[in-house]
């Protein structure tokens, strides 16, 4: 069975039958619940619910080079379910030119994985939680990655001519295993 409570938030079942039962109350805004009793006689005593409401804050803060102290513009701030392969995706900003960002509506009390990515940059994730409707500072300062180049050789080792037609691969080895970075021929 199931019903809508009234205006003034009351409900009746009335054929329920002695034993053991769940009671299951949801509505908009606040956290569903699930109660369990039990009926020993013809007159049950009431069986008063208490929802929790659902708050909601936000997140602000900066995306910065942490070397130069600069704005990052146009990063991207993605925040997720925490978890396994990645979590969900529930939300994301860019920032802006001075390197701020906002995500608002965040449910509070749940943690949440935060990341910061941008071109160049190494990303940067962090767990959060959100506490009541205030408004969390989550800062990133991001790291960029700096580019060389490597210049050589290919020769015979014996008659240390060069070898035309090589071919010569780089990969990275660090991180679990190598990655294919370039290649030329």
């Amino acid at each position: 069975d199931s019903m809508v409570t009234g205006a003034d938030g009351k409900y009746t079942f009335d054929t329920v039958p002695a034993g053991s039962f769940t009671l299951s109350t949801s509505a908009t805004g606040y956290i569903s619940r699930n109660t369990t009793g039990s009926i020993t006689c013809a007159t049950p005593p009431a069986f008063d619910v208490r929802l929790v409401k659902i708050l909601y804050g936000s997140i602000t803060g900066m995306v910065t080079d942490s070397v130069a102290a600069t704005a990052v513009a146009g990063a991207k701030v993605y925040l997720r379910t925490t978890g396994g392969g990645g979590g969900t995706l529930l939300d994301s900003a860019i920032s802006a030119a001075d390197g701020s960002y906002t995500i608002a509506h965040v449910q509070s009390g749940i943690a949440r994985s935060l990341s910061a990515q941008m071109t160049g940059f190494i990303s940067k994730t962090s767990t959060v939680t959100v506490v009541g409707t205030a408004a969390l500072t989550a800062n990133f300062p991001l790291i960029a990655i700096v580019y060389g180049s490597i210049t050589g050789m290919v020769t015979d080792s014996v008659a240390a001519t060069a070898i035309a037609g090589a071919k010569v691969f780089l990969r990275t080895t660090g991180g679990g295993g190598a990655t294919l970075l370039d290649s030329a021929i």
